[in-house]
């Protein structure tokens, strides 16, 4: 696997680069797709100190101005366990035939070693798929990957979701196209396992925010649900309606963000999109991470 064309999608400032991708087209017009995972069992033996301090962490925080808090520890997290370019490195690999017209034929999971030939983030992927980059090496593989990523999106949450969830983030169809890919990938890792022995199988179940932390939420940014179709959408599902008018005709929106509104205002897709991205806004930012916090204890 270490020749493989493979490669990394993760926020810029990521360290821990846990997974990655790879895409080939067979000589009968199928394509094999690997998703490759970090084989930290390698590195970290069960029930020993590193493994139960993991577990008490969960996983490796990012605060906005902090350094992260890693979940193992850094030379792990960072280096042997990271799928660094240009680095060898031990992984657990899912196969995937996929027909051309993006249906799995058939999946097979292996230990494998592999190497990364190219780290990108998300701004960087979105840019190729948007088609700003029509000289990258790469926009082959990665629009491939992303029309079957959007045909699975469209079959596992049905069409109505697929149109009105993707565009809350600044890179929707990088995070869309890495998001299928790793639902893909544990549903055939949830089945073999089930297979192979149906009375064991890890499940991960997480615990619902209380009532009164939601009263809490609600109460403090329940003037930004009319600003945001998301935060409408939660409101909805949380049964707080009617969806309250705006107190004033006003939004505050980053400056940064501000300029590429001006830049699109004539790109009408572009346009919305930057519009509806909740990262825009910076009393939406504030309402999703702490939404986000009450659901992740």
């Amino acid at each position: 696997m270490s020749t493989k064309r493979i490669f990394t999608i993760d926020d810029a400032s990521s360290q821990d680069l846990d997974d990655a991708l790879h895409i080939e087209k067979n000589a009968n017009g199928t394509f094999t797709v690997g998703v490759h995972i970090a084989d930290v069992t390698q590195f970290v033996k069960v029930n020993t100190d590193i493994d139960i301090e993991a577990y008490k962490r969960g996983t490796t925080y990012y605060p906005a101005k902090e350094p992260p808090h890693h979940m193992l520890p850094e030379y792990l997290g960072t280096d042997m366990c990271s799928l660094l370019p240009g680095k060898k490195r031990l992984a657990v690999s899912v196969l995937f035939t996929i027909s051309a017209k993006g249906q799995v034929e058939s999946a097979q999971q292996h230990l494998t070693v592999i190497q990364s030939m190219r780290r990108f983030d998300y701004k960087e992927v979105e840019a190729i798929l948007e088609g700003d980059e029509t000289e990258n090496e790469w926009k082959e593989e990665l629009h491939q990957l992303y029309t079957f990523a959007e045909n699975f999106a469209k079959i596992r949450k049905g069409l109505k979701g697929f149109l009105t969830i993707e565009d809350e983030t600044d890179a929707p169809k990088a995070r869309m196209l890495i998001e299928e890919w790793m639902v893909k990938t544990n549903k055939h890792v949830a089945e073999f396992l089930l297979e192979k022995d149906p009375d064991r199988v890890p499940l991960r179940k997480q615990m619902a925010p209380t009532e009164e932390e939601i009263e809490e939420w609600k109460d403090k940014y329940r003037s930004q649900f009319p600003c945001s179709f998301y935060l409408q959408k939660i409101a909805f599902l949380l049964k707080d309606q009617p969806i309250p008018h705006p107190e004033n005709g006003f939004v505050h929106i980053f400056a940064d963000a501000w300029e590429k509104v001006i830049q699109q205002h004539n790109e009408h897709q572009k346009f919305i999109m930057l519009a509806r991205c909740v990262d825009n806004f910076p009393e939406q930012v504030c309402a999703m991470k702490s939404w986000n916090a009450i659901q992740s204890r």
